[in-house]
Parts: structure tokens; C-alpha cells; sequence
């Protein structure tokens, strides 16, 4: 009987030291997970947190979305479906749809204007098949880009 109350007594001293410390230093309590008067709190956490989630998401469904567009247009390029100035055409648009594609296009491409960029990211893309038949069409496509350019100056 006497260990069982020397239990009882070192149970209810350890259970009022965690309510006494989690009063007294809730940031301590909130870190720990111990945090059982904020529940509120972390339902709206989790809410919160979820709808992040969701929007991350929305936006890498459009990148995927944007990313097979891009592929279908090289594709079609690369089989002789659509000209180079259409595919240009085509990822201008696919760039401008997004301000974050656009910037991203703006500071990885060369280039005076978004058609110019465009042309330079139709052209990484065709290399990026990475055949003997890509590499070929990527010159030729440089050369038309240039001759282009030299057209327009």
C-alpha cells in the first residue's frame, strides 16, 4: 500500500510541475507539443497549412501543364508539324501565361525582345533531345534566329 501511494504522490507532483511549467513558459509547452490549451491554434495552423498545400499544388499542375505544352511544340518542330516562327509564337504565349515563366525567361535567355527569347528557349529545348537529327535542326534554326536578327538591324 505504501509504494502504491508513494506513486500516487510522485504522479501528482510530476502532472502539477507540467501544469505549472506549461503556465509559466508556454513557448516551452508550444515547441514540446505538450501544448494541449492551444488547440484552436493549431487547428487554424493546419487549415492554414493545407491550403498552402493546395496552392503549391495548382501552381506545379500549371508548371507541368506549361512543361508538356512546351514539349508537344518541339515535338511537333522537330517532326516538321509546325514552323519555327509557330513555335516561337507558342512559347511566347506559354511564357507570358505566367510572370514567374517570363522573368525566368527574361534572365536565362539572351535576347532584346520576348520573341528573341522565346526563339533562344525553342532552340535549348530542340538541343535538349540530344540526337544527331536535334543537333542538326538546332543549328539551323540558329542560323534562321540570326539571320533574323541581321534582317531587322
Amino acid at each position: 500500500m505504501r509504494l502504491s501511494t508513494c506513486s500516487l504522490v510522485v504522479g501528482a507532483f510530476l502532472t502539477a510541475l507540467l501544469a505549472v511549467g506549461a503556465s509559466v513558459y508556454p513557448s516551452f509547452a508550444a515547441e514540446s507539443a505538450a501544448d494541449f490549451f492551444d488547440m484552436p491554434d493549431l487547428r487554424q495552423t493546419i487549415r492554414s497549412e493545407e491550403r498552402i498545400e493546395r496552392e503549391l499544388a495548382r501552381v506545379d499542375q500549371e508548371v507541368l501543364h506549361r512543361l508538356a505544352c512546351r514539349q508537344e511544340v518541339v515535338a511537333d518542330l522537330v517532326a516538321g508539324r509546325v514552323s519555327f516562327e509557330l513555335a516561337v509564337r507558342r512559347f511566347v504565349d506559354l511564357n507570358r501565361s505566367d510572370p514567374a515563366a517570363q522573368r525566368l525567361t527574361q534572365t536565362v535567355f539572351a535576347g532584346q525582345t520576348d520573341e528573341e527569347r522565346g526563339a533562344r528557349q525553342v532552340i535549348a529545348h530542340v538541343r535538349a533531345f540530344n540526337s544527331e537529327q536535334t543537333d542538326e535542326l538546332a543549328l539551323e534554326l540558329e542560323c534562321e534566329l540570326a539571320a533574323g536578327l541581321t534582317a531587322e538591324d
